[in-house]
């Protein structure tokens, strides 16, 4: 009984956890402004990269190099003042839906090796970040 238990809660985790990335997923795309379809990156492609690092920003632990891999990528993709900007007005879309704990989030780009002397917070305004 506890086994089936077991399964069905692990099962239910699983839908669960594919729910919330389909509702963070549409945040995202409701929230974005039109302004970003001048950048060539998309928030598809943001949320695509930055899924491998969310259980770090909520749980801590050990960055996977799949999450600095995306990360890396992400920040290669970001090419121009509009990339960036575009990018960040996804994450601070899609950053609080995650509930993550900002401190780990602030800690990637260092532990990933990745120069960024930006740094997530609440208010943080992505039209003022440039390349």
């Amino acid at each position: 009984m506890a086994a089936v238990l077991s399964r069905s809660s692990l099962s239910l985790n699983k839908v669960g956890c594919a729910l919330l990335m389909m509702i963070c997923f549409l945040v995202i795309i409701i929230t974005c402004p039109a302004e970003v379809e001048s950048a060539a990156i998309t928030c598809s492609a943001v949320v695509t990269r930055i899924t491998s690092c969310i259980g770090y920003v909520q749980r801590g632990g050990a960055v996977t190099p799949a999450c600095c891999d995306s990360l890396k990528s992400l920040n290669d993709e970001a090419k121009t003042t509009a990339d960036l900007q575009a990018a960040c007005r996804c994450l601070t879309a899609l950053i609080p839906s995650v509930s993550p704990n900002p401190s780990l989030i602030n800690s990637l780009p260092d532990k990933c090796g990745i120069p960024f002397p930006y740094r997530y917070s609440p208010s943080l305004d992505c039209s003022t970040l440039t390349r």
